[in-house]
């Protein structure tokens, strides 16, 4: 049976890939991921933005006018987080995130990389051991674990295989004992457990010069 795939004559092959983004402020990440042009043989992929939310109204503008497709407004509080951040109760109107709302927020499609850029103030060096200990940190912090937002976005949701997840706050991990990012010792944990012949490649980028 003739194998293409030894043929260094075959055609080129594009493919689509889909990243969408929590925390996703002013678009930085986003215009990055839709800037890269990975490439494996003859095989050329680009990056589309699903989409990403944010509790910013002015960083969404921004994220639109990068990423290319608009953000949504939401705020990813718990009403107990909230209440400790803010120190009051959160506005008449004001509802907590679902499952569904993620959906929508990513066309209802399947990301093939989630990238989260939470806030990591209350990890940081920045402040004193006393205040990030706070309840108002450490709901912060909570809150970077975004453990009921990743489930939307899993296989027995919209996905029909897990994604990718990256985020920039890996400090935040160990400057807590690693107890606020339950979310990344389970798919650390998915790696070890995943035989060599079945792990996906990394959805980090290699782009091409010039």
């Amino acid at each position: 049976m003739y194998d293409s795939s030894r043929d260094s004559s075959s055609a080129h092959l594009k493919r689509t890939l889909y990243h969408f983004h929590f925390c996703c402020g002013l678009g930085g990440g986003a215009r990055g991921f839709n800037r890269a042009r990975p490439v494996v043989g003859n095989v050329e992929a680009q990056w589309e933005c699903l989409g990403g939310v944010d509790v910013d109204p002015a960083g969404l503008r921004d994220f639109e006018r990068l990423a290319g497709v608009p953000g949504t407004l939401l705020d990813l509080f718990t009403r107990e987080q909230y209440t400790r951040f803010h120190g009051q109760q959160p506005p008449a109107g004001w509802t907590e995130a679902t499952a569904e709302d993620i959906r929508r927020a990513a066309q209802n499609l399947r990301p093939d990389a989630v990238f989260i850029s939470s806030p990591c103030k209350g990890a940081s060096g920045l402040l004193s051991e006393a205040t990030s200990k706070t309840p108002k940190y450490q709901a912060l912090n909570e809150r970077h674990a975004l453990r009921q937002f990743c489930r939307p976005i899993q296989p027995s949701a919209v996905l029909s295989q897990p994604s990718q997840r990256h985020s920039q706050a890996t400090r935040l991990c160990l400057e807590n004992g690693g107890a606020v990012d339950p979310v990344g010792q389970a798919f650390n944990a998915r790696i070890r457990r995943a035989p060599l012949s079945t792990m996906r490649p990394t959805t980090v980028p290699i782009t091409k010069s010039g």
